[in-house]
């Protein structure tokens, strides 16, 4: 029992001393060790008495077959007598003389295999009835000690110093070594049986002799094997009480405590796949997903990195699969409530975190972002207190938390924008408030804006950093970009957050037209396709022309002319003209920005 439910424990009583509740401490922890003591020790007993009654009496009719061979039979008396009065006929009948003294019995002699067979069945049979004689002592025993230790009148003080007193003499008379005597002697008990029974055989017949020898001698065998089996193998289960006696069984889980920090990479595999295989419904799932970050901490001085990756990829498909199911039957759910979802999402999301650092598992990372961009988790990136549920370590947040923090700051409702949102925003762009404010005047377009060109880079890094191996950012451009470039342009014009998104865009731009490997190209590509309409948008209002399509740039400027019926000067872009052609009322003309990705 625990310190919180003890005081917790509606009998816990006012105290009148002050020294009193540090006895009712000792009171109730004690009550919970010997009531498993006691119980122990019963069940253990009870077993021995329904055997040794039972074999009692198996034993107790061999013996009553055995034990006439101890003792004359009448009925070799009358034989010995009628073949003397046989041979005195036959003697009259020849005219022969007779013995002038009368013929007296042989002396009784019991056979020695009769000896050994019943001294061996009886002690035997003395030695299961005494076992069972033990054992029913034990059991009371272990009552009275319960009752005497555990009065119910008395105060804790005076139940805590009782029960000090007689466990003091359970530890002095070894009370519990006698309990494990028992099993000890109920096998002496077997032996001498089955050593009487060869021994009758023997002499009473062969083949049969040979029949039960064979059976005897392989369960011998087999009994001495189960006897040292733990001293090549720590983890076997089995022993004998003759393990216990020549302390075999106490040196082995002595050097099996030291010996497990050194097997701890099997061992903890084997916690972690039991643990998961044995979970039952959502609830055990929500708990054990919680505790999955603090067993990958690569902070932990009990588990090393490199085990935790083997142990979370021998079960990662079943891991992935139970995770992406958790999360779909959490939002599903009509009987949750939105803090229960709240909850377990920001459980999953951590979860699956590390799962993908750790073991390299996307199945979870890619499920969140889909369902929280394009499903129903989307909800959960309209509440800017979710902020503070993905903070990352002290190292900073993974590419992961930060797409989602980004995520949450383009979703979050613009009536909810309030300084709440200011902060998160600063925090995740690296720029003091009151810069955010600044980027706010004209409304929240250029904050969203500089927020997606922050975590575009950080997609793009990542890729090149990862060679194509990072899930996250992958899943990332795939589902989050599209959601995040869903806002307009202000007015107002932001001259260094414009230069950085459209920089960025013809870098990205570059790179997937340079770049060999395919996978890698595609992926750059929709991401250009997914901004296009921002730089395009951004290009046209900016006062200095960036570059535009494949070509570079020219000598002539943009912004001479008048956009709409104005006209676009004589400057060239690329190796071709634009001239002096007019773009129409309202209309872009087709030839800014059409660049393949």
């Amino acid at each position: 029992m625990s310190v919180v439910d003890m005081e917790n424990d509606p009998e816990h009583p006012d105290f009148g001393d002050s020294a009193e509740p540090l006895f009712f401490m000792y009171q109730k922890m004690t009550e919970v060790e010997d009531n498993e003591r006691a119980e122990h020790w019963q069940k253990d007993t009870k077993g021995i008495i329904i055997f040794t009654g039972l074999f009692s009496a198996t034993v107790a009719v061999l013996v009553a077959v055995s034990i006439p061979d101890l003792k004359p039979n009448p009925q070799d008396t009358s034989a010995f007598y009628l073949q003397k009065m046989y041979e005195l006929q036959v003697l009259a009948g020849s005219n022969m003389s007779l013995p002038s003294t009368p013929a007296i019995p042989p002396p009784f002699s019991a056979p020695k295999y009769a000896i050994w067979v019943n001294s061996l069945w009886f002690l035997s049979l003395t030695i299961s009835i005494t076992c069972a004689m033990l054992a029913t002592l034990m059991q009371q025993w272990a009552r009275r000690f319960l009752r005497v230790t555990q009065p119910p009148q008395l105060s804790p003080s005076g139940r805590a110093r009782i029960r000090a007193f007689y466990s003091g003499g359970v530890e002095k008379f070894h009370l519990s070594s006698a309990v494990e005597v028992l099993p000890t002697l109920i096998h002496l008990s077997l032996f001498l049986f089955f050593a009487g029974l060869l021994v009758y055989l023997f002499n009473v017949h062969h083949f049969v002799f040979l029949a039960i020898v064979w059976w005897v001698g392989v369960s011998s065998l087999a009994y001495l094997a189960i006897t040292f089996m733990p001293a090549w193998w720590h983890e076997c289960p089995y022993y004998t009480p003759i393990t216990s006696i020549i302390g075999l069984l106490r040196h082995i889980e002595g050097e099996t405590k030291e010996s497990i920090p050194r097997k701890a990479s099997g061992v903890d595999g084997d916690i972690l796949k039991w643990t998961f295989k044995t979970l039952a419904d959502d609830h055990d799932l929500e708990k054990f997903f919680e505790k999955i970050p603090g067993f990958c901490n690569p902070r932990s001085s009990v588990v090393q990195n490199a085990q935790v990756t083997q142990h979370l990829t021998k079960i990662g498909s079943t891991l992935s699969s139970s995770l992406i199911g958790f999360l779909f039957r959490t939002s599903s759910s009509n009987s949750l409530s939105k803090d229960d979802k709240k909850r377990r999402f920001i459980i999953s999301v951590k979860a699956a975190e590390v799962m993908v650092k750790v073991a390299s598992l996307p199945g979870p990372i890619w499920h969140i972002f889909e369902t929280t961009f394009c499903g129903k988790w989307k909800l959960m990136l309209q509440s800017v207190t979710m902020a503070d549920s993905l903070k990352g370590t002290d190292h900073g947040p993974s590419l992961f938390l930060q797409s989602l923090t980004s995520g949450l700051i383009a979703n979050v409702r613009a009536s909810d924008r309030n300084d709440h949102w200011v902060a998160l925003a600063a925090h995740q762009l690296h720029q003091p408030e009151d810069t955010i404010r600044d980027y706010r005047v004209d409304g929240d377009g250029w904050v969203l804006l500089a927020n997606l060109t922050h975590i575009t880079h950080q997609i793009v890094d990542t890729l090149d950093m990862a060679n194509l191996e990072c899930p996250v950012a992958k899943a990332a451009s795939e589902h989050m970009l599209p959601s995040l470039s869903k806002f307009d342009i202000p007015n107002v014009p932001q001259a260094k957050l414009q230069e950085d998104f459209v920089g960025l865009w013809d870098m990205i731009n570059l790179r997937a037209q340079n770049e060999l490997n395919k996978n890698l190209k595609d992926i750059l590509s929709k991401i250009c396709d997914d901004l296009r309409h921002l730089y395009t948008a951004l290009s046209m209002k900016q006062g200095v022309r960036g570059q535009v399509g494949r070509g570079a740039e020219g000598e002539g400027e943009i912004g001479e002319g008048e956009i709409g019926e104005g006209e676009i000067g004589e400057g060239e872009i690329g190796e071709g003209e634009i001239g002096e052609g007019e773009i129409g009322e309202g209309e872009i003309c087709e030839h800014v920005a059409t660049v393949d990705c």
